[in-house]
């Protein structure tokens, strides 16, 4: 088969089933042996890998293979029985066939999984920085990569997005004293109970008093998670594509400088990506609003309460940064003097590099980071 780049790599068919029967996905096993999904499909087509090893198994046999472990008792539920299914019976199962066939198995048990219904409540928020929404997102922590937003709840505007190295309190504290500063204090904050909150936690308090937070599930803070996904969908996905076709080729998730290899070509082009996607959101019309983002959380800004400047908010603002202080430099392994050279001859990646150099800008990082560790030497 082809890979990638072009060259030609020879894959047994034992080197395949023995990847499957190890309960890997046709999309692990395509990032392991570095190929294209065609060049996948067309080696399954043409060596009838799904027709010998993955038959595809009638309703009716279905139920006679799986009728005897579920009257055993062996077997609860549609997720285990999926998973006995396709490690038992064939690999090729759905869910909804086993579903169907559960329905002809014990009629009585689906129909009571069937009737229950999750009742969600509606999102409100009853005006503009009433309440504000902070989370974090670690989809890309494996490659070194954490993104948090801060949303208003009612005008679902994306007040910041950021991208850190770390998952510390200080950058969301930092964040969110921004944001105040910029559009005043809300009424309420809705965060989860991860250590990223806390600092933002205590900054409500002290402008605002006890009780002006909520602590929830992270699946709970709907405004946010929501922001999470068009985030990840529309920005990150792109990033997190070339990370997982780097992790199968030179990048270990173990090592701490090839994370900073990839943070410092990626980091700023990732932030010019969420500042610039955060523009467009703000000022797209939002269906149930009726208007953008923008419109509607415009006049706030010079309505609300603005942070006090006076010395016991400069002496808690100090307070909170010693508390919190966390050396960023420390994830970077390099002097001063070796992090210049480093920035003039790898620049980090903007929005105005295409993402046909992504490539050689992370190769040719990693050729002037081991010349610089080889002069120490």
């Amino acid at each position: 088969m082809d890979p990638i780049d072009g060259a030609m790599v020879n894959i047994s068919l034992e080197d395949v089933i023995g990847l499957r029967r190890s309960t890997n996905s046709w999309k692990e096993i395509r990032l392991k042996l570095g190929i294209s999904k065609e060049s996948l499909r067309r080696w399954r087509k043409t060596t009838g890998y799904d027709d010998v090893y993955e038959p595809r198994v009638t309703h009716e046999e279905l139920v006679a293979r799986m009728s005897k472990q579920w009257t055993e008792n062996v077997l609860r539920g549609d997720g285990e029985t999926l998973s006995f299914a396709r490690s038992f019976i064939s690999r090729s199962i759905t869910r909804s066939q086993v579903r169907a066939a559960l329905r002809a198995i014990n009629p009585a048990g689906a129909r009571i999984r069937s009737g229950v219904i999750k009742v969600r409540g509606v999102f409100k928020a009853p005006r503009p920085g009433y309440v504000y929404c902070a989370d974090t997102n670690h989809k890309g922590r494996r490659w070194g990569f954490v993104f948090g937003e801060i949303v208003d709840a009612c005008s679902r505007a994306s007040l910041t997005s950021w991208v850190a190295c770390h998952n510390r309190s200080l950058r969301a504290f930092e964040e969110y004293v921004r944001v105040m500063e910029i559009t005043g204090v809300p009424e309420f904050l809705r965060v989860d109970d991860g250590t990223e909150c806390k600092g933002m936690i205590k900054a409500q308090v002290f402008f605002r008093g006890e009780g002006r937070y909520w602590v929830g599930s992270s699946h709970d803070n709907v405004r946010v998670e929501a922001h999470h996904g068009r985030v990840t969908l529309k920005v990150t996905s792109l990033y997190f594509s070339f990370f997982a076709r780097y992790e199968s080729t030179w990048f270990n998730t173990y090592d701490p400088l090839h994370k900073f290899v990839l943070w410092h070509v990626f980091s700023h082009r990732i932030q010019q990506d969420l500042d610039q996607y955060s523009v467009v959101w703000n000022n797209h019309k939002i269906r149930t609003i009726r208007t953008s983002p923008s419109k509607v959380f415009h006049d706030l800004v010079h309505r609300r309460q603005r942070l006090p400047q006076d010395a016991h908010t400069r002496d808690f603002m100090k307070a909170m940064r010693e508390k919190y202080a966390f050396d960023e430099r420390g994830m970077n392994p390099l002097t001063d003097v070796e992090y210049a050279e480093l920035c003039v001859r790898v620049p980090p990646l903007t929005l105005n590099d295409t993402t046909f150099v992504f490539d050689d800008r992370v190769m040719l990082a990693l050729e002037v980071l081991s010349e610089i560790f080889d002069r120490r030497d």
